[in-house]
């Protein structure tokens, strides 16, 4: 479900980036936080899902004496928790799931260790819901804070990938570390080239070089300046 999620999520980015340049900056902002707002939804309908057939299950398999109570006390603090969680209090949904974890220990009356045990699945799910929704709404609300950056800091992180030769040698390096004579061959370039492509590459820490073995490795600021210059000029193309 979660890969299901991020997939969907990523279709949605792209989107959005190919709108960046039709519609103004406000409007691109609307649009990311309908997606915020329907990925809430998403994933709130996958844990009612979830707790309905949870509870089809604890209803004729535990025996517990307790089991209504339990049950009645789990369902409704758990549908308390997802409530709260669509309307974007996360604080007050991890609230819920807390106080229930601890009136369940503090009870401590469980007759049944199989409707303990699905019914700790059920926070768990709910708590990874919140959690993974609060990771993907960060990463789309810091997208949007970064989307308009000073022109300078546009043109030096750009600056480091204005030739050629920096992108061969950024690719060679993806596919893994190489020793300085291999990345010459690789690239096809001469020793004193490669020097000052390797230099403009690693003063910005695209590249790095691995302790006293004398290879260099692709930093992950050097992976997501592959990614992105590559985007980029198919975008342009």
């Amino acid at each position: 479900m979660q890969q299901e999620i991020l997939a969907k999520l990523d279709a949605l980015q792209r989107e959005l980036d190919q709108l960046g340049e039709s519609i103004s900056e406000d409007r691109s902002n609307v649009l990311r936080q309908q997606v915020i707002a329907d990925l809430r939804t998403l994933l709130g309908e996958y844990n009612r899902e979830v707790l309905e057939a949870e509870m089809e299950k604890l209803v004729p398999a535990s025996s517990c004496g307790n089991k209504s109570a339990c049950l009645e006390l789990v369902g409704c603090t758990i549908n308390e928790a997802r409530s709260a969680y669509e309307r974007g209090d996360d604080a007050a949904a991890r609230a819920c799931l807390t106080h229930l974890i601890e009136t369940k220990i503090q009870a401590n009356c469980c007759q049944d260790h199989f409707c303990s045990t699905r019914a700790d699945h059920l926070v768990e799910e709910t708590s990874r819901m919140i959690e993974l929704s609060t990771k993907l709404s960060s990463s789309l609300a810091s997208q949007t804070a970064n989307a308009d950056l000073p022109d300078q800091q546009v043109g030096d992180a750009l600056a480091p990938l204005a030739h050629s030769a920096r992108i061969s040698i950024l690719a060679a390096l993806s596919q893994g570390s190489l020793a300085f004579m291999e990345m010459s061959h690789k690239v096809g370039l001469r020793t004193g080239h490669l020097q000052f492509h390797l230099k403009t590459l690693m003063n910005a820490g695209l590249v790095e070089k691995e302790g006293t073995r004398g290879h260099y490795r692709m930093t992950e600021k050097g992976r997501k300046a592959l990614v992105g210059s590559r985007r980029l000029a198919a975008e342009m193309a």
